[in-house]
């Protein structure tokens, strides 16, 4: 499954942000101390219902955004030059730079997203989100976002 060399700082150049603390901790914090809140209304004498269903409610609502916007994110890629290498959990996908049909950045979101669309399916699938650089201009893109549009155009044309 894994026919890759793993990265290192001489051949690969990691251009996603760490995304452990957002997809794993921040989750665990959230639903925790959710858990709790509705644990205690229930305990609480004369709680009133609603101390017990809005934070079902937000668990609910905070479990849908989570999977739109967090769960979605590889968790490294490394740029070689000529290919990409993303993975996430277990899964590894190489994309050639001539793969990348389309690079999309969202500075609006939290966190920044760069979304790549490949032209063939891999592992992963087609499009693969991942943390972006926080940029304080957030009507201009990241020179990795331009520098990574301009290559993969260039490889198209070859």
């Amino acid at each position: 499954m894994n026919d890759l060399q793993p990265p290192s700082a001489a051949t690969g150049k990691r251009i996603s942000r760490t995304s452990f603390i957002l997809k794993w901790l921040f989750p665990v914090f959230w639903f925790g101390i959710l858990g709790i809140s509705a644990i205690g209304a229930l305990l609480v004498e004369g709680a009133s219902i609603a101390a017990v269903i809005m934070p079902v409610v937000m668990m609910v609502l905070g479990y849908f955004v989570m999977k739109l916007f967090i769960w979605d994110l590889a968790d490294e890629v490394f740029d070689y030059g000529e290919y990409l290498v993303v993975r996430k959990g277990d899964l590894e996908q190489k994309i050639p730079l001539g793969d990348i049909v389309n690079v999309n950045y969202m500075s609006m979101s939290s966190p920044p997203r760069i979304t790549i669309l490949c032209r063939t399916l891999g592992p992963l699938g087609t499009e693969i989100a991942f943390m972006g650089p926080i940029t304080f201009n957030p009507f201009k893109k990241p020179e990795l976002v331009v520098d990574l549009i301009e290559r993969a155009d260039r490889e198209r044309r070859r």
